[in-house]
């Protein structure tokens, strides 16, 4: 894409408390938008202007909560290992207070991403696009 250039397709979207602003301007000026993470409230925008899941626009949380599987239609996630994260937080809380000059250090722990129907295919480019 060139400098020049703007898209009008927006692959990503979620902004927390602002979510329900942004999205209702970023549909007002035309963009199309493919990947929404959402709540309830947040989602009121896309409903708002007759866009479904997952035929217009596909839904994805973070978390796993324990009723994603119920909302409708069922919520795609990313599921974090609770147990696994805190176990991994308390050990290394116990390395440093053991050893307070030690060089603090990051830990990747494994996520896993729970499809459900809430995510639908990549829609095919329109003219233009």
């Amino acid at each position: 894409m060139g400098d020049n250039e703007m898209t009008t397709s927006v692959g990503w979207i979620g902004a927390g408390r602002m979510g329900y602003a942004l999205i209702e301007r970023l549909l007002d000026a035309g963009y199309d938008v493919s990947v929404y993470n959402r709540t309830r409230s947040k989602a009121e925008p896309l409903a708002e202007r007759g866009m479904r899941c997952p035929d217009d626009v596909s839904v994805v949380g973070f978390n796993d909560m324990p009723f994603m599987d119920k909302v409708s239609p069922p919520m795609t996630t990313v599921r974090i290992r609770h147990y696994e994260l805190g176990a991994e937080a308390a050990r290394l809380l116990l390395e440093v207070l053991h050893d307070p000059d030690r060089h603090p250090r990051s830990l990747l722990l494994p996520l896993t991403m729970v499809i459900r129907s809430s995510t639908g295919p990549v829609p095919a480019p329109r003219a233009g696009d």
